[in-house]
């Protein structure tokens, strides 16, 4: 599946997996958004590593890290999965 489904149902077990290569079209510090082959976008989140925040967990760093290195308009390969949320395994630039 190169694109997520426009629509899924949020579950704790991963519904659906594959890799999408599109152009960054708005970021924040723990998000970026991608419009697809199709012209479709989706906003991609890390996963959440650890337990509540008091507790140590947050968003992976190393994805919260290439987010912030990105630029709108780049081209990126990101892996992602469905869970709760549409989230970012990997992402890598593009030339």
């Amino acid at each position: 599946m190169a694109e997520p489904p426009a629509t899924w149902t949020k579950s704790d077990r991963v519904s659906a997996r594959g890799t999408v290569t599109g152009v960054v079209t708005r970021k924040g510090p723990r998000w970026v958004e991608l419009r697809g082959p199709s012209g479709r976008t989706a906003r991609y989140i890390p996963r959440w590593i650890g337990g509540m925040p008091r507790d140590g967990g947050g968003p992976e760093k190393a994805i919260v890290a290439k987010i912030r290195r990105l630029r709108v308009g780049q081209r990126v390969s990101v892996r992602w999965q469905i869970d709760h949320h549409l989230r970012a395994n990997d992402i890598r630039p593009l030339p």
